[in-house]
């Protein structure tokens, strides 16, 4: 198959995302976020969760890898972790460009933070979405 086909194939996924209600969004979602922290996320929150001494040293670590990312502690149990672009390669190529997409971020948030911390320890919210046309996406993550 080329490419072509997968665009118009993708795009078809796209126009759909925009017309589930939320229940099916985080079925998809939450399949998808799953593939995605397992491509890479997942394994990386844990390899450098397991060289820092305690939570603020990984936060630092982490705010320091990537100049697209910050990570701080905003209380002693919230974290914020920000994007001044969206990293997801099925924006950066053009395929999807729904705000609901965000929802996939959120969850892939989700399972890398459960994997150094525990199930059920945290709860992300989204607070910002430059795919809602905001200039950065924010997430707040909550040590339960």
């Amino acid at each position: 198959m080329d490419k072509k086909f997968y665009s118009h194939w993708i795009n078809g996924i796209s126009d759909a995302i925009d017309e589930l209600d939320d229940k099916s969004l985080d079925v998809i979602f939450g399949n998808c976020a799953r593939a995605c922290s397992e491509s890479f996320t997942k394994e990386w929150y844990m390899d450098e969760y397991s060289k820092a001494k305690d939570l603020d040293e990984f936060v630092k670590n982490m705010d320091s890898k990537f100049d697209s990312m910050n990570m701080r502690m905003s209380a002693p149990n919230t974290i914020i972790v920000e994007y001044t672009a969206c990293l997801c390669p099925l924006y950066e190529d053009k395929f999807i460009d729904s705000p609901k997409l965000c929802q996939c971020s959120l969850k892939s948030l989700i399972i890398n933070w459960e994997a150094i911390l525990g199930e059920s320890k945290v709860d992300v919210t989204l607070v910002k979405s430059i795919l809602a046309g905001d200039d950065i996406c924010q997430f707040k993550v909550e040590i339960l």
